[in-house]
């Protein structure tokens, strides 16, 4: 997949990649430009039920992101990863690109896969997949 249709251009992060998922519940992104801050490549959603060290949030949306410390779990509350549940800067959700079920897109050897159980992603050994249903981290 050509990454340059998800290039957000986002201030301050010129190498931010954006998409959501078909059902636009879902979004993620690449923010190489924010790895000094613990941000690379990322997920949020709506919302995640109940899973175990998934953290309620407000504003935003809870989420799994990989950055040089591992892969974690977040409450994403700028929506840092693109916004799911509202607006992001110049960035709106539902104008975001949208990664079809079975694409991939991959970006400075980062890479993330839509599928129908959710966005699995995978980052220097490490790789989570995110849903509204679950989140699972595989490292």
């Amino acid at each position: 997949m050509n990454a340059e249709i998800y290039d957000a251009h986002h201030p301050g992060d010129d190498e931010t990649y954006f998409f959501r998922t078909p059902t636009g519940r879902t979004t993620c992104g690449f923010r190489l430009g924010l790895a000094e801050f613990g941000y690379r490549v990322g997920c949020q959603t709506s919302s995640v039920p109940s899973t175990p060290g998934v953290p309620t949030c407000g504003h935003g949306g809870p989420g799994v992101h990989i950055n040089a410390e591992g892969t974690s779990r977040l409450c994403a509350k700028q929506n840092v990863y693109g916004g799911a549940t509202i607006d992001y800067g110049p960035v709106a959700a539902d104008s975001m690109p949208t990664l079809e079920y079975g694409d991939t897109i991959e970006v400075d050897g980062a890479s993330c896969t839509s599928a129908e159980t959710g966005v699995t992603c995978f980052d220097a050994g490490h790789a989570f997949r995110l849903s509204v249903d679950e989140s699972v981290i595989y490292s």
